[in-house]
């Protein structure tokens, strides 16, 4: 051991080491060099993240149109590199490591198909799960019924059955009206167990008859259960029948009883209808724009009250002008808000009239079956039997659903443009490639949307054609 002066120098010397006090600490990288090599990954990064931001926003708002892909880009998105995508060329041009690959474009297109159909249907989150919906028989080009094999890509479920249980359950269609006046059919009895051809022919025969009567015993015997159809918000009970609470109103086929809030009342007028029957529902509707307006919302009547048949200052109610039969003058009509049933055509009890002074909502084509009741509900555009009435303009509930826009036209334009909007998504910041790419799965979809609504349109002629046909009616509007 040195001793402490021998130590000290030791020390000494070592601290006035000339490198030590020559060479200054070298750096670790040089700054400059890593920044240069990394700014174009970092650009390219936030420019591929910018332009998949712009495609969120682009079909959130969108989603009406492309309800499929604007699931995809959700929240809760991962593009195809995240989710380890290997099978993707980088030589498709439906391929970019930042978004989806195009299959999985094609399932969510496919998925909402079915969950959000381009045509109105009965919808399977509001069908209470006691009952069945089902696609409607098939006919062929001469409108006779086909076994073909060929199978759709999608569902259409406008046939709604029970399953024999007791107790009316109750299914909603997809869309709902809160303004104007809509309409739609039921065929009473399709896809029922026992709709025998027989039961098909009464109901043909009934259309001709000069009193749509029949005795209620025969329909029962029919139908082996019961149907209550008409109108519903969301807010009725789909464990319960059409009619049970304020949420809901209905016709039973059993005399054709109106029913609101459990309330029956069995002579206002209402036919029964049993199976080969077509019955008609229509509903119209005011929303009211002006505040100030002094019309006082009430409960609505079971039965027909004079409201129908006095003046009415608010002359807003679109699409429900009234024409005089005698002179052909226009006249404001007297109208609040009210529901009409109809049987083969025509017109139940006074103008059809079952419902007045109906609170103003979103009301949803509603039927309730009890046991084995069935019907197939028809929104148009066309129908077995176009309703009679004075004047009143009743539009097919169909039109809620506009056409697909055409992916090859304005489609592409309109939801990148934002429509109406004017909404400019992608701009110089964004990636080129992503853009391109994006612009072909929004023709995707748009056309298996459209490709959809026109196969639907086109059964749906057929369908119409056939069930005229049956009852000797002109199919003249059907070609």
């Amino acid at each position: 051991m040195l001793p402490p002066i021998a130590r000290q120098k030791k020390r000494s010397i070592h601290e006035t080491s000339p490198s030590k006090l020559t060479s200054p600490t070298p750096p670790s990288a040089p700054v400059s060099a890593v920044d240069n090599n990394n700014t174009p990954t970092r650009q390219l990064k936030a420019t591929q993240t910018a332009s998949v931001a712009a495609i969120i926003e682009c079909t959130a708002a969108s989603r009406n149109l492309i309800p499929g892909l604007a699931d995809l880009f959700s929240s809760n998105y991962k593009s195809s590199e995240d989710n380890n995508n290997d099978t993707a060329s980088s030589t498709t041009p439906l391929y970019h490591p930042a978004l989806p690959s195009v299959d999985a474009v094609k399932s969510a297109t496919s998925k909402m198909i079915n969950d959000k159909p381009p045509f109105i249907t009965m919808s399977i989150k509001d069908t209470a799960p006691q009952l069945k919906l089902e696609d409607p028989p098939k006919v062929n080009d001469d409108g006779e019924s086909s076994s073909s094999e060929d199978k759709l890509d999608f569902q259409r479920q406008l046939v709604v059955k029970g399953t024999g249980m007791k107790g009316y359950r109750m299914s909603r269609a997809t869309q709902g009206v809160k303004n104007g006046c809509y309409y739609y059919e039921a065929m009473i009895g399709v896809g029922c167990n026992n709709n025998n051809k027989g039961g098909s022919r009464r109901g043909v025969k009934r259309s001709f008859q000069e009193e749509n009567k029949t005795e209620n015993v025969e329909k029962k015997e029919q139908m082996n259960g019961h149907l209550r159809i008409g109108w519903s918000t969301r807010e009725g009970d789909l464990q319960a029948p059409v009619g049970y609470n304020e949420h809901s109103f209905a016709i039973r086929d059993i005399g054709g009883s109106r029913i609101h809030k459990s309330q029956r009342e069995d002579k206002w007028g209402g036919d029964s209808f049993g199976v080969g029957d077509v019955l008609g529902i229509a509903i119209c509707l005011v929303e009211s724009s002006n505040k100030n307006d002094n019309t006082t919302t009430t409960t609505a009547s079971i039965g027909k009250t004079s409201s129908i048949d006095t003046e009415r200052k608010d002359t807003s109610m679109p699409d429900a002008e009234m024409t005089d039969a005698t002179d052909g003058e226009k006249k404001n009509p007297a109208l609040p808000n009210h529901i009409r049933f109809f049987i083969n055509g025509k017109p139940m009890g006074e103008k059809g009239i079952a419902f007045d002074n109906v609170n103003p909502g979103t009301y949803h084509p509603a039927i309730s079956c009890y046991k084995q009741g069935s019907a197939q509900l028809n929104f148009g555009p066309h129908f077995v039997y176009p309703p009679q009435t004075s004047g009143i303009d009743l539009h097919p509930i169909s039109g809620v659903c506009t056409l697909p826009p055409q992916p090859e036209e304005e489609g592409v334009d309109k939801i990148l443009s934002g429509d109406s909007t004017g909404k400019v998504y992608f701009s110089k910041k964004t990636d080129e490639a992503i853009e391109s790419v994006f612009k072909e799965f929004v023709k995707l979809e748009l056309k298996a949307r459209f490709d959809a609504h026109m196969k639907h349109l086109n059964l749906h002629r057929k369908e119409i054609a056939a069930l005229r046909k049956e009852r000797g009616l002109s199919t003249d509007d059907l070609a």
